[in-house]
């Protein structure tokens, strides 16, 4: 369970940081690196680390910025607060505003099982959300290699234009909530991955059915950059069967780029 992370006391002028929240921002202020695991964030604290970085000055050394968020609960307050959808992570895309001014780069970006608390009722991030994030990223850095985003509901527009812009990125973790539309997004996703450049797809724990598995078969058929895929063990006997299929053909992919002297087993 997430603890609860508290606004360390002021410190001395010799004293480290004493708080696993003034500790994330130090270490992101001297490597480009913001970790946050298993916590629970308030909006004081969110406001208390937004109004922290704008007092420091932007690195001119060139780092390998990073942000990892897993398994982190925002509690946002009351619904008189933020009660809209739209306005639900309000103060969470606040936070990020300020977090990504400090680069117009980042190497990885995860959001793993990021929970929205409001008035006892928990969350995923929502599709507003998601639409925000990724027009941040409408043309994909070719610095961004790592993509991970769990626990969020799907947005079909945002991430085709997301995952059809021209740059290529290592590995994408993308989980799909069970919801009504899940077929159907699954089925747009594996059919806007065609297009995508990337080698590692995870998509996590995604129930899958055996429509999505087909369409998971035909994306291999037209997507030679992936190399590896990664997802949840089907327990039908006939969906493990087209399963294996897809485990096969990722195989056979792999001896033809050997062969062709473009991937080394």
């Amino acid at each position: 369970m997430p603890k609860a992370t508290t606004k360390s006391e002021p410190n001395h002028c010799l004293d480290k940081p004493s708080s696993s929240f003034d500790i994330a921002l130090d270490i992101f202020l001297e490597t480009g690196c913001f970790t946050l695991s298993n916590e629970i964030v308030t909006t004081e604290l969110l406001i208390y680390f937004k109004e922290y970085l704008k007092k420091q000055a932007k690195s001119c050394s060139v780092l390998n910025y990073k942000f990892y968020l897993e398994n982190v609960i925002f509690s946002l307050g009351s619904p008189g607060l933020f009660s809209q959808e739209s306005l639900r992570e309000a103060a969470l895309e606040v936070f990020l505003n300020q977090i990504f001014s400090f680069s117009p780069k980042w190497n990885v970006i995860a959001f793993d099982k990021v929970t929205i608390l409001q008035d006892e009722n928990y969350y995923p991030l929502s599709s507003y959300f998601i639409l925000l994030f990724l027009a941040r990223f409408k043309v994909m850095e070719a610095d961004l290699t790592e993509l991970t985003m769990t626990n969020a509901e799907f947005h079909p527009w945002a991430w085709m234009r997301f995952l059809t812009s021209p740059s290529r990125f290592d590995s994408l973790t993308l989980e799909l909530l069970s919801n009504e539309d899940r077929e159907d997004n699954f089925l747009l996703l594996c059919e806007v991955l065609q297009y995508a450049k990337i080698k590692i797809l995870n998509l996590g724990a995604t129930e899958i059915s055996a429509e999505g598995y087909h369409a998971l078969n035909k994306l291999l058929d037209n997507n030679y950059c992936i190399e590896k895929l990664l997802l949840k063990a089907p327990t039908n006997s006939a969906l493990r069967a087209i399963s294996q299929k897809n485990k096969d053909r990722l195989l056979y992919l792999d001896h033809e780029k050997y062969l062709q002297g473009r991937w080394p087993l």
